[in-house]
């Protein structure tokens, strides 16, 4: 059995000190993994029983809950009314994509969500079956102890007790989870050259998780700005990711190997907050057939957040994703597929067959302009239909560019230089 230690946090604090300016001299190290959308057949989170209407349909309903939860998450991290020593993190629900990595000395075998409109990973640690990651089993484990709330705040958790950092996450749609913030080893898939690992990750050690389903080894991680998100903890400045848009793995990387170069890169500007953790880009119009749609509206720092646990994506203007779903409508001669428009609340949609061809569409973004596919503007809500993936929103409302409109791009985030990258990639199998 392993031995839990109890660190202060001073002690903790100076060893993830130098394990942190460890990775600043390793410069070209890469993390590569496994990536997955939690409704592929390949997934653990996948339900056979269900249609794929049923999937569609739940996917729109995870995508509009998160979208509203984000909203409130923002609006509380700009406001001058926040209470600092909070002791509940609201966090967006869940995410739409899954990782693969290891945790602690037996290198037990995870598939997280990964989700860039979070922070803090967790993982249960009171489920004492195979398979699951057991905190007491693992000799490299070790809780992170405290002296003060705002020790615990610093290194992710909300509350100090008993000498030890507690978190309370609760998500967009009542889902919650909480425990005991830990550290231990997080292994990534071993390349030619070894064992890829960073030592002492802090993560969130749940006890309970409320409106999770662990009926497999499960938690998330996060990606978003954050010193305990995964890419703060790796020391890392670039990550990337590839989002299938079929039943497939695809792959997600950190580091040199997050990098996304080479002909044909559409450089968009990437806009940051101290206070806040998503990443925001500023989208000034999208040009359908020739025809320019102004989105007349900006925001500092960005007016639209990229956000890869957003399945939709939703305009920073009613105004502008009503002119959107017009041209569209305009430019394909299709009859409407009506009756999916009242069930799922998008529109135009039409069933696929010779006539669905969609016009030349393109996204204009400060510092680029990048084309879209169909697959990016359409969400499959059926077996053979499809429907807009621009919902109407209020007007003026946080926009956000959903995974539908990033599929079959690799999608990098360039934290130096303040650019996120999109490169045509197809997606599939690229792990």
């Amino acid at each position: 059995m392993g031995i839990v230690k109890n660190f202060t946090l001073s002690f903790f604090t100076f060893l993830f000190y130098l394990h942190i300016h460890s990775f600043e001299a390793k410069t070209d190290i890469g993390y590569n993994t496994r990536y997955i959308h939690r409704d592929s057949k390949l997934s653990p989170l996948y339900n056979p029983s269900l249609t794929k209407s049923q999937r569609s349909k739940s996917a729109i309903a995870r995508s509009h809950a998160r979208h509203s939860h984000i909203k409130d998450v923002y609006a509380q991290s700009t406001s001058a009314s926040i209470n600092a020593n909070s002791s509940i993190e609201l966090a967006p629900n869940g995410g739409e994509y899954l990782m693969l990595v290891s945790l602690g000395s037996k290198k037990v075998p995870l598939w997280l969500i990964a989700d860039t409109g979070s922070i803090l990973a967790w993982t249960p640690c009171n489920i004492n079956k195979t398979g699951y990651y057991i905190p007491k089993s693992s000799t490299s484990y070790s809780n992170v102890g405290c002296k003060s709330t705002n020790q615990c705040i610093n290194s992710g958790g909300n509350t100090c007790k008993n000498s030890l950092c507690s978190f309370q996450i609760t998500y967009g749609d009542n889902s919650n989870t909480g425990g005991v913030l830990g550290s231990d080893n997080l292994y990534f898939p071993p390349t030619t050259s070894g064992t890829v690992s960073l030592p002492s990750f802090v993560f969130g050690c749940s006890s309970y998780y409320n409106g999770f389903d662990v009926s497999y080894p499960t938690g998330l991680i996060g990606l978003g700005l954050d010193p305990v998100s995964l890419p703060n903890q790796l020391k890392v400045s670039t990550f990337s990711y590839c989002l299938p848009s079929s039943d497939s793995y695809s792959s997600i990387s950190f580091g040199s190997t997050g990098v996304v170069n080479g002909n044909n890169v559409y450089k968009a500007t990437l806009f940051t907050s101290s206070s806040d953790i998503f990443y925001f880009l500023n989208l000034i119009g999208i040009t359908i057939n020739g025809v320019l749609y102004n989105t007349n509206y900006a925001s500092s720092p960005g007016n639209i957040i990229i956000d890869s646990g957003t399945t939709l994506t939703y305009l920073p203007s009613k105004s502008l994703a009503a002119a959107v779903n017009s041209a569209l409508e305009k430019s394909i001669s299709c009859p409407r597929a009506t009756s999916y428009e009242k069930n799922t609340g998008l529109a135009p949609c039409y069933k696929d067959g010779p006539c669905f061809v969609a016009p030349p569409i393109v996204a204009h973004f400060q510092g680029t302009d990048i084309p879209l596919n169909k697959s990016n503007v359409f969400i499959q809500v059926d077996t053979d239909v499809y429907c807009s993936s621009f919902p109407s929103i209020d007007e003026n409302a946080l926009g956000i560019w959903g995974n539908i409109a990033q599929s079959d791009f690799k999608v990098g985030y360039d934290l130096t230089n303040n650019v996120i990258n999109f490169k045509h990639t197809q997606c599939a199998d690229s792990s």
